[in-house]
């Protein structure tokens, strides 16, 4: 029996380590061209999913209204949980049209739960291409 809680409490141990030193990972739907008014409007998961059906049914986004900031602002599908001046690096998907974006680079604004703007300049207008946020651990985070 002892051995069990010896072999339970190591497991758990090496779980919450794990956990502690991996870096975070979340998916990216596209990039937005927005003002923090308009980056405002994705405020809830259900203007996202909304705005994601729509831009997938059209293949491009849709830019109608939204001014551009001059600099790069992800949408991600779910709430994203960065935090301003936090380093992160981009990973588009393959075929990106823009491979500038690719690369480290550091969070500025936090516009909400589900968008971001980081210090890289926005190209242009492209096809909707998503990818991978990597953030830093969890104990790099708090420490």
């Amino acid at each position: 029996m002892r051995s069990l809680f010896i072999t339970l409490g190591v497991g758990s141990l090496m779980a919450s380590l794990y956990f502690l030193v991996r870096k975070r990972k979340v998916e990216f739907f596209n990039n937005v061209m927005c003002d923090t008014e308009a980056c405002l409007n994705f405020d809830t998961q259900e203007k996202v999913d909304d705005y994601i059906k729509k831009s997938r049914q059209r293949g491009a986004i849709d830019t109608k209204g939204l001014d551009d900031t001059g600099s790069l602002q992800l949408l991600f599908k779910k709430p994203h949980g960065f935090r301003v001046n936090e380093e992160v690096v981009i990973e588009q998907y393959k075929d990106a049209k823009y491979k500038q974006y690719n690369g480290a680079t550091v969070i500025v604004r936090v516009n909400n739960p589900y968008v971001i703007t980081v210090n890289k300049a926005r190209r242009g207008d492209s096809p909707v291409n998503g990818g991978i946020v990597t953030g830093q651990s969890v104990l790099n985070r708090y420490c």
